[in-house]
């Protein structure tokens, strides 16, 4: 209640660009967000208050985790905290709520590498669009004449900041995973456990679970209908056609 309470006043304040510290119980260090109007409050609230990604709070002993579209590092104080022995990646494209994911995961430097960027079927540069809400910051591909300020990374590449594989795979990334997802998958997809994702359109959805069609995997049910949680992901015998489990 606590909690609550300092994030209701957060979000009354005026300034959005100030900063506040909030502390939350049980995570040892007090956390950085913007005050008025931003999206801070209420992702601290969905994530660390709400637990918005406890389905995934019981996964056995992940050691390497990739949080794409990491905000200001909500998500991943949330995993480094219920996971004490695993790394994470965090990546984030836009700049200023990558200076405060900076500040957020600080104190577990030797735990996280922070990439300012954005998760992409290739590499590159790409054109970062920020929408009225902190956390809707999105990437689109440079047209000509263009010049990209945002540098985008493959999940190859971040898998290979990891031991191989990765225990859980965290997308948000405003419609991205329509080309994450695409012809490329094939490629990385053997290497992902879990998935925890939100999928910002039917197309981005299609091409999800498009790219999952091989695969076996138990689908638990979010209390959001576009955030999706694949656990266990395995790929079947070649002569078996299967439909995910929803459980």
């Amino acid at each position: 209640m606590r909690a609550t309470l300092q994030l209701v006043r957060i979000r009354l304040a005026t300034g959005k660009h100030t900063t506040y510290s909030v502390q939350i119980p049980k995570y040892p260090y007090a956390i950085t967000i913007r005050g008025g109007q931003s999206t801070d409050a209420w992702a601290l609230y969905e994530l660390l208050v709400m637990q918005e990604y406890a389905l995934v709070a019981d996964l056995d002993s992940p050691a390497f985790i990739i949080d794409g579209g990491a905000n200001v590092g909500i998500a991943s104080l949330y995993f480094l905290n219920h996971y004490p022995s695993a790394r994470i990646v965090a990546v984030e494209p836009s700049p200023a709520n990558f200076e405060i994911l900076r500040k957020n995961l600080a104190p577990y430097a030797e735990r996280v590498t922070l990439i300012q960027g954005a998760i992409w079927k290739s590499s590159g540069h790409l054109i970062l669009e920020q929408g009225q809400e902190e956390w809707r910051t999105s990437v689109r591909c440079v047209d000509t004449g263009e010049s990209g300020s945002v540098e985008a990374f493959t999940l190859p590449s971040l898998i290979a900041l990891g031991d191989g594989k990765v225990d859980l795979l965290k997308l948000d990334i405003e419609g991205s995973e329509s080309e994450v997802f695409g012809p490329e998958a094939p490629q990385w997809l053997p290497a992902v456990r879990n998935i925890a994702i939100e999928l910002h359109s039917k197309e981005c959805t299609d091409r999800f679970f498009g790219a999952l069609a091989g695969y076996q995997f138990d689908l638990r049910k979010h209390h959001k209908d576009n955030v999706v949680i694949c656990r266990n992901l395995r790929a079947p015998a070649a002569d078996r056609s299967v439909t995910p489990v929803q459980t």
